[in-house]
């Protein structure tokens, strides 16, 4: 199977971005969630330090999943 994406450049221009760019923004939303990880796990924080980034990753993961986005697929 094949999918091909046609855009109409220059009128069609920030789409035509957002397609090509889409591995980039999947990678930051990665590279974000594993350095929020990576605190929570090994950053010696406080409970309530703990507590924000526990949030801040969940919120992430609602605002993913809501986009339909996910990690692992």
């Amino acid at each position: 199977m094949k999918a091909t994406l046609e855009f109409n450049l220059p009128e069609d221009r920030e789409e035509h971005l957002m397609a090509v760019k889409s591995l980039e923004l999947h990678l930051s939303l990665w590279d974000i969630d594993q350095y929020l990880r990576e605190r929570m796990k090994y950053g010696n924080l406080k409970q309530d330090k703990y507590e924000v980034y526990e949030e801040v990753r969940n919120q992430l993961y609602e605002i993913m999943d809501h986009y339909n986005v996910r990690f692992n697929s």
